[in-house]
């Protein structure tokens, strides 16, 4: 049994979203992880990483995403079968099994892409477990099961990386308040009945719209060659946004604008107004960086940012200070977008010319800058 999940960009509503009940505009990307679920070799079931060439086994969990997301969608299918069938001798197959990692999302260093490879192994692992055990499920729950088990690990996360793993394509979301739903179940300890209980209730947020990209409209991604930590930039992003509730209340204001703007230049097919939305966006970041004092749009992005803007729009995509950044452009600039980043970027970043706005969404290449 084998799969693919893919990564993630995000095109607007950055910070935003780590509020609950805000929205934001995701990408998948056709970099994408693979997992496959088969019988183990062993005596014991382990997930083995190609990448990293490490074994984990079921019997010495710790404490990372994959650890997490073991333990997670064990103990949902322990509870699952316990209430289907009123027994627990039918929790485990009877033969032990190995789930395989094998990831596009770093590059060929094995550097992260930021491109939210942590959500989607932990969707990947619990999706594999899920579907050995012969679980059904749908989006939804899977969505629940990835957000627990990653938030219990980061201690923090909006769930929008999650969401673009589960539901792919490009979509519109709307953030969980998952301290609320912790605090309606009266009881933190995700486990067996508990964590039952939580993913079969009724969330606040976590919803999900799909949208289309405007015909005239292309993307190109640039990956700045710095890795950031998303986990790192949110500590300090909360730490800040704390000193200064009105500029944090204007920026919540602009992105929800911005962001509902970009939904409907996708509804209405209107490439223009699509741009405009991108360009507003970046303004916001740029804004918030200012009267936070957090460098959020590094040197590199506002290179490549700059160097966009002049034909079509773009901005960081995440939590900023490396990784990625996502450009957008008409379709009949391309010689002249291929041609301006020659002049300022030099040969980084491939497009091709005949592919459609949804191939060039789901981009196959990234060049260091």
């Amino acid at each position: 049994m084998q799969f693919k999940v893919p990564g993630k960009l995000i095109l607007s509503g950055e910070y935003a979203i780590l509020y609950p009940n805000q929205i934001a505009i995701v990408a998948a990307t056709n970099r994408t992880l693979t997992v496959a679920i088969s019988h183990s070799d062993e005596e014991k079931s382990y997930v083995y990483s190609k990448d990293t060439d490490v074994r984990l086994y079921f019997d010495t969990l710790g404490d990372g995403f994959i650890d997490e997301a073991i333990r997670t969608a064990m103990a949902y299918i322990r509870q699952f079968k316990k209430m289907k069938f009123h027994s627990t001798d039918l929790i485990e197959p009877s033969d032990p099994l190995k789930i395989t990692l094998e990831s596009e999302l770093s590059s060929s260093e094995k550097v992260s892409l930021g491109l939210g490879s942590s959500a989607a192994v932990v969707v990947g692992v619990i999706k594999a477990l899920l579907s050995w055990h012969g679980i059904r499920y749908n989006k939804a729950l899977l969505f629940k099961l990835a957000y627990l088990a990653h938030y219990r690990v980061q201690g923090s996360g909006s769930g929008v990386d999650i969401a673009a793993a589960v539901y792919d394509g490009l979509i519109l979301y709307e953030s969980v308040d998952l301290k609320r739903i912790l605090q309606d179940a009266k009881h933190e300890n995700l486990y067996d009945e508990n964590i039952y209980r939580i993913v079969n209730s009724k969330w606040s947020g976590g919803d999900v719209t799909p949208l289309k990209l405007p015909d005239a409209i292309n993307c190109v991604v640039f990956w700045t060659g710095e890795k950031a930590s998303t986990k790192d930039y949110i500590k300090r992003f909360n730490q800040m946004a704390e000193k200064d509730k009105k500029v944090i209340d204007t920026f919540l204001m602009r992105t929800h604008e911005n962001v509902k703007a970009l939904e409907m230049a996708c509804h209405n097919n209107e490439a223009s107004d699509f741009l405009d939305a991108i360009k507003s966006q970046r303004q916001t970041l740029l804004d918030l960086q200012h009267h936070l004092g957090l460098k959020l749009e590094s040197e590199k992005h506002t290179i490549f940012s700059n160097a966009m803007a002049q034909i079509g729009a773009a901005k960081f995509s995440g939590a900023g200070g490396g990784d990625c950044a996502i450009g957008f452009y008409k379709s009949t600039d391309q010689v002249a977008i291929e041609q301006r980043l020659e002049i300022i970027l030099e040969p980084i970043v491939s497009l091709e010319s005949n592919a459609s706005a949804e191939e060039q969404l789901y981009w196959d290449l990234i060049q260091n800058a």
